[in-house]
């Protein structure tokens, strides 16, 4: 089975965020609740989400779409799926 290369970068502690911008905390993908900078990120994600928060990072979207799709076998079994439920 085919994958692809996500581009996801670790963010340092003063990258700047910014409220519905999608990062990738640990792993997994989440929305940022807040503007401010990773630092704040990371303590806002502890603090209500009760997350480790270790490594920030940015999301590659569009790499993330794809990667779903070519695990489903394709854009219309994917599209089946969510339908069947």
């Amino acid at each position: 089975m085919a994958t692809t290369e996500l581009n996801e970068s670790p963010l340092p502690d003063s990258y700047l965020v910014y409220p519905d911008y999608l990062y990738v905390c640990d792993g997994k993908v989440i929305r940022s609740d807040i503007k401010g900078n990773v630092a704040d990120l990371k303590r806002d994600l502890r603090e209500h989400f009760g997350l480790k928060a270790e490594q920030i990072c940015s999301c590659d979207l569009s790499g993330r779409i794809l990667e779903s799709v070519i695990k489903e076998g394709g854009l219309g079994n994917l599209v089946e799926k969510k339908h069947q439920g």
